[in-house]
């Protein structure tokens, strides 16, 4: 490990120094982590977003691409540093007045973009406007009322103020102000005395037995509290629940057990004192696999002989069932026109700028666990999570904070089990923050589907009826 260096910045008007940074701390890491400035977010991590925008010495940058130790010497300000509660900036209140936010985790990037904008030239067209705000993503509003809110600011829109009456009015939203100043309390600005943080082995595989796992190594290295695999995960909790009731359900853990099923799947969890050792630590763990045929396109699965993804279920097909409406094949049999269709949809995934989280805390003394997670059905994953760790559902706390977008990809139970699990042998709390590599590489909600074929028919009376088997 390198040796730890010393700095001194300036930060929103204030002189800091910082000893024992690690020379490969990024920018955005020490200002959240280290300062506590939680207001500048961590989108991508590769300087695409704009979500870690900061000023330093009066420009823009992203601040996951600076090494902390580039900023030794200068004056960074953060979303900390433009507006209070009391006091809004100007752009922060036409950003609340024009509804220029929605989730609120792309505001304080944005804002900062916009400001750069409006000293550079004070009155910009709309279209300079995009150009200016271009690098920074949003995936909620549309960017129209954020452009609204920058015209707004405008010299020349400044000029020809008008007051108006209530009615037409924005109203305020209470937690606008929260999102604006201080960027919000996202999962992963929630922390704990003590927290450790979890990172994970994933599968090189698309499928392939375990044969070893070894993590001596790991277990060894230094600020690392506890590491677990899928053999320790099957004797801790039962299988995933699924939430639609199979008559032969696979067998499904937080942890890879005996096989892995897809590229990306979690194999064994690391926690320690920070992300980054939990990420060395994971990088001397040493897995052997057998590789097996890949179970890939939903067609060829369904064919006899096919390789099972799940041996114990005896068959691919987990569910199946039909919604008849009236009689359907009477009704094409009438029909004036019948287009029949193969329809075969890529793979894809929602990416909402704030990727999934959870952080959780063992509570031995009552056998409990208070949990701050990412899920767009916590009344459901309640009893998800309570049965796979054997308890009642009274034994959980589960609290949702505020997302960053969610697109319905953050309900993965799986995640949330394995950091309970983590928290229950570290004897501490346990976060975990997906990265963004990890978050496009394994996310699953969006595989290949395929539409078997599509039937259409319509008759003179300009009824319509449409046939769509799934897979």
């Amino acid at each position: 490990m390198a040796e730890k260096i010393s700095l001194t910045l300036k930060v929103n008007g204030s002189e800091q120094a910082a000893a024992a940074v690690e020379p490969r701390r990024s920018l955005v890491d020490f200002l959240r982590h280290d300062l506590g400035l939680v207001g500048t977010h961590v989108g991508c991590e590769h300087g695409v977003c704009g979500a870690c925008t900061v000023m330093l010495d009066g420009r823009t940058v992203r601040s996951c691409l600076l090494f902390a130790a580039q900023a030794d010497g200068s004056e960074v300000t953060t979303i900390e540093g433009i507006g209070t509660d009391e006091a809004l900036h100007p752009l922060q209140l036409a950003f609340q007045q024009h509804h220029a936010l929605q989730c609120g985790f792309c505001t304080p990037g944005m804002i900062l973009a916009a400001l750069e904008l409006l000293r550079d030239n004070a009155d910009p067209s709309d279209e300079e406007i995009r150009a200016g705000i271009s690098g920074n993503l949003c995936m909620c509003t549309g960017y129209v009322n954020i452009v609204r809110a920058v015209r707004a600011l405008r010299a020349t829109e400044r000029r020809n103020e008008r007051t108006t009456k209530w009615v037409g009015q924005a109203l305020e939203r209470s937690e606008d102000r929260r999102l604006l100043t201080r960027g919000g309390h996202f999962i992963d600005d929630l922390t704990l005395p003590g927290v450790a943080h979890a990172a994970y082995v994933r599968s090189p595989h698309a499928r392939a037995e375990i044969r070893h796992i070894d993590v001596r190594r790991a277990l060894e290295h230094p600020g690392v509290y506890a590491v677990i695999t899928g053999d320790e995960v099957a004797q801790l909790t039962r299988p995933q629940r699924g939430r639609v009731p199979l008559a032969n359900s696979p067998k499904v853990y937080a942890l890879a057990y005996q096989q892995v099923r897809y590229v990306g799947e979690p194999v064994v969890g690391i926690a320690a004192v920070d992300r980054a050792a939990a990420e060395d630590a994971a990088d001397l763990i040493e897995v052997e696999y057998d590789p097996l045929p890949p179970v890939i396109e939903p067609e060829e699965a369904l064919k006899p002989g096919a390789p099972l993804v799940f041996e114990e279920v005896g068959s691919n097909v987990l569910w199946h069932n039909t919604f008849p409406y009236g009689d359907v094949e009477g009704a094409f049999k009438e029909a004036d026109t019948v287009v029949d269709e193969r329809v075969a949809i890529h793979r894809y995934c929602s990416t909402p700028l704030e990727t999934f989280g959870v952080m959780a805390q063992y509570e031995a003394a009552t056998q409990s666990y208070t949990i701050w997670g990412h899920t767009q059905q916590p009344a459901q994953d309640l009893h998800v999570l309570a049965a796979a760790l054997g308890i009642s559902p009274g034994k959980i706390r589960l609290i949702v904070p505020p997302m960053g977008g969610s697109f319905g990809n953050k309900v993965r139970p799986l995640f949330i089990i394995a950091a309970a699990l983590l928290a229950r042998k570290a004897g501490r709390p346990v976060k975990w923050i997906e990265d963004r590599r990890e978050n496009l590489l394994a996310l699953r909600p969006r595989g290949r589907r395929h539409h078997g074929h599509q039937r259409g028919g319509e008759d003179r009376r300009n009824h319509s009826r449409r046939q769509i088997p799934q897979y």
